[in-house]
C-alpha cells in the first residue's frame, strides 16, 4: 500500500508537470495572455480528479481480471486433481493475500464451508460459492460455479468438462490480453495527438505576417478560442481515457425492462413473417439485426454451458439444465426448443427450428453437431462431443474477436477529436485574420 500510495503521488506530479507543461507552451508558442493561462491551467486541475478516477479505475479492472483468472485456472486444476471443493478452494486461498479482495472472499467462503454459518437450508456449496460471483462480475464464472455445484450434488466423471472449461479460459485470456493492447495503443495514439492539435495551432500562426501577427493575438476572439480549444482538448483526453477504461471480465450485458419487451416485440414479429412473402420491409430488416445481435452473443454461451452438462446427461436434460444461463428471448426459444424435443426426441426438427427465423449459419451448425450426439455408443459420443467443443470454440471466439473489434473501431475514431478540434482552431485563427484585413482595408479607402 505504501509503495502505491508513492506511485501515485509521482504519478499526479507528473500530470500536473504536463499541464503546466502544455500551459507554458500556449503562453510562448500560441501567444496566451496570462489570465487566459491561468484559466487553461485551473481547468486541467479541474479535470485532474476525473483522470485520477479513470486511472484507477482502469487499475482495478485489470487486478479483478488477473485475480479472477489466476482463481479460475487455480480451481479448475485443483478440483481435477482433488475432485473436492473445499480443498480447491484452500488450494485457491494459498495464492492470495488475506489484504487482497479476491484473498477475503476466499477465506469467507472457506469459513461458510466448513462451519455452513449464514447458510439458509442445504445450499452450503451454492452460497459459497456465490459470494464469488457477487463480487466478481463474470459469466464464465457463473458458469463455472454452476458446473461445480451441479457435479457436487449429482457426481460423474468431470475430466473432460473441466478441460473443455480450461480450454476456453486460455482462449478468452488470448483474446482480453490482445484486446487491452490495442487499447492501451489507442490511448496513446490519443495523447500524441493532442500535442500534434496543439502543434498545428502553433504552425498555422507561421504563415500569418508578422506585422499583423501581434493585431492577430491580442484579439479578444483569439484570445478566447484559443483557452476554449485547450480546455476542449484537455476535456476530449479525459472523455477517450474514460472509453478506454472499464471492467476487463466477461460481464453479461444487462438490459432494462423495455429493451427486453422491445427485443421480445421484434422477434414475435419476425416469427409472424417468417413464412410470409413479400413483407421483408425496413422493419422486418432493424427487427432481424436486433435479434441477431443478441443471439450471437449468447449463442456460444448456452452452448458450452449445454456441452459441459453433456458429459454427465442426456441431451435433453443438458438443454434443460443450461436455462439457468440463460435469460428474456433465448430463454423461450430454449423452452420451445425442449418442447419440441419431448415431442418428436429423435427428429431433426427440434433441432432446425432453433431460431430459424434469423437464418445463423453458426446457429443451425451448432444444432446440427447437436443434433448428431447420440447415446449409441460411449466411444462415438465422446468424439462427436469433442467435435461439438471445438467447433463452438471457433464459433465463440469468432464473435467474441468480432464485439472487440467493432468496439476498437469506435475508439478509434475518438482519436481523431484532438485534430478536429485543432482544425476548428484554425479555420477561427483565419476568420479572425480575414476580418482585420478587410478591417483594414476599409480603413484604407
Amino acid at each position: 500500500m505504501y509503495l502505491e500510495g508513492n506511485g501515485m503521488k509521482g504519478r499526479v506530479l507528473l500530470e500536473i508537470s504536463a499541464i503546466t507543461l502544455i500551459t507554458a507552451g500556449a503562453y510562448g508558442m500560441l501567444g496566451l495572455c496570462l489570465p487566459g493561462c491561468a484559466i487553461v491551467w485551473g481547468t486541467g486541475m479541474l479535470l485532474l480528479p476525473w483522470l485520477e478516477c479513470c486511472l484507477r479505475r482502469n487499475n482495478r479492472a485489470e487486478r479483478e481480471y488477473y485475480e479472477i483468472t489466476a482463481y479460475m485456472e487455480q480451481m479448475l486444476c485443483s478440483y481435477k486433481r482433488e475432485g473436492n471443493i473445499r480443498r480447491a478452494v484452500e488450494d485457491c486461498a494459498s495464492l492470495f493475500s488475506e489484504k487482497t479482495k479476491m484473498g477475503k472472499i476466499l477465506r469467507e467462503m472457506l469459513h461458510m464451508l466448513k462451519t455452513g454459518e449464514g447458510v439458509q437450508g442445504a445450499e452450503i456449496v451454492r452460497e459459497a460459492l456465490c459470494q464469488m460471483n457477487g463480487a466478481y462480475n463474470s459469466r464464465r464464472l457463473v458458469l463455472l460455479h454452476d458446473f461445480l455445484c451441479s457435479v457436487d450434488k449429482m457426481g460423474g466423471e468431470t475430466a473432460e468438462a473441466l478441460d473443455i472449461l480450461l480450454q476456453d479460459l486460455q482462449m478468452w485470456k488470448r483474446r482480453v490480453l490482445l484486446y487491452q493492447k490495442k487499447k492501451h495503443f489507442i490511448c496513446g495514439e490519443s495523447v500524441l495527438a493532442v500535442f500534434l492539435a496543439l502543434l498545428m495551432c502553433f504552425v498555422s500562426r507561421i504563415f500569418v505576417p508578422f506585422d499583423i501577427l501581434p493585431d492577430l493575438t491580442d484579439s479578444y476572439l483569439y484570445q478566447g478560442t484559443t483557452v476554449l480549444i485547450i480546455g476542449l482538448l484537455f476535456l476530449a483526453e479525459i472523455i477517450i481515457l474514460h472509453k478506454m477504461t472499464g471492467s476487463w471480465l466477461d460481464i453479461k450485458q444487462k438490459q432494462t425492462g423495455k429493451e427486453k419487451r422491445r427485443l421480445k416485440k421484434e422477434f414475435l414479429r419476425l416469427k409472424k413473417t417468417a413464412h410470409a412473402s413479400g413483407r421483408k420491409g425496413l422493419f422486418i430488416h432493424f427487427a432481424k439485426k436486433l435479434c441477431r445481435s443478441e443471439v450471437e452473443r449468447e449463442f456460444p454461451y448456452w452452448l458450452l454451458s449445454v456441452t459441459l452438462y453433456l458429459q454427465q446427461k442426456s441431451v435433453y436434460h443438458a438443454v434443460h439444465q443450461s436455462l439457468q444461463q440463460v435469460r428474456g428471448v433465448f430463454r423461450e426459444e430454449v423452452k420451445q426448443f425442449l418442447a419440441r424435443m419431448y415431442e418428436a426426441p429423435s427428429s431433426l426438427y427440434p433441432y432446425t427450428n432453433f431460431f430459424r427465423e434469423l437464418d445463423l449459419p453458426e446457429v443451425q451448425t451448432g444444432m446440427k453437431i447437436l443434433y448428431s450426439v447420440n447415446t449409441n455408443g460411449y466411444q462415438e459420443t465422446r468424439r462427436q462431443i469433442r467435435f461439438l467443443v471445438e467447433q463452438n470454440n471457433l464459433v465463440m471466439d469468432k464473435c467474441e474477436r468480432r464485439r472487440l473489434e467493432n468496439q476498437l473501431a469506435g475508439m478509434g475514431m475518438l482519436k481523431q477529436i484532438p485534430l478536429t478540434l485543432a482544425c476548428g482552431k484554425v479555420a477561427a485563427d483565419m476568420v479572425v485574420l480575414l476580418m482585420m484585413i478587410l478591417r483594414g482595408y476599409q480603413s484604407m479607402l
